[in-house]
């Protein structure tokens, strides 16, 4: 799941999202992950594959749209990031949220002390608040909004390998 690419086409309407989706799948081979109704009359295909493929389903699929004078938009991601899969309804599935963990899976330099999951799966953002409240964090205060996900990952394994984890 990881590496497939992610095509959207954006219609004036139901039946033209049909009829998109309809011949971007005939065009290559592609899965068809939702038509997802928007607001306003606006109506999103979504498409998953290798990115020649997208890209040639989403070409055909817009000018099937353009034919028919409900063309709005159209995109192709080429590597969407792990944080989209949880937008995305397909890629939101229970399936595609283990293979994105056990792709993104933050290895430690010392495998003996694993911190809890919920560790990893936190957004960088509350990484950064969370270890803010810990005394003597291993990285200093004005380091820690410039820290990624994996500094900080690596400051939590210190600093929980030198202090009882508790229950907070």
């Amino acid at each position: 799941m990881k590496n497939k690419a992610l095509g959207l086409i954006e219609t004036y309407g139901y039946i033209g999202a049909i009829e998109a989706a309809d011949t971007a799948v005939k065009a290559a081979y592609v899965e068809l992950s939702a038509v997802e109704k928007v607001k306003g009359g606006l109506v999103t295909v979504q498409l998953l594959g290798d990115v020649g493929a997208v890209k040639a389903a989403v070409d055909a699929g817009v000018q099937k749209c353009k034919a028919l004078g409900v063309y709005v938009s159209s995109h192709v991601i080429a590597r969407p990031d792990s944080e989209l899969y949880k937008i995305v309804p397909k890629l939101n599935s229970d399936e595609a949220i283990e293979t994105i963990k056990e792709a993104d899976k933050l290895e430690t330099s010392e495998p003996e002390f694993k911190l809890p999951k919920h560790f990893y799966t936190m957004k960088v953002v509350l990484l950064r608040n969370y270890v803010r409240k810990l005394d003597n964090f291993p990285i200093p205060n004005k380091k820690i909004k410039f820290a990624n996900k994996q500094q900080l990952i690596d400051g939590l394994i210190e600093y929980y390998k030198t202090k009882p984890m508790t229950k907070e």
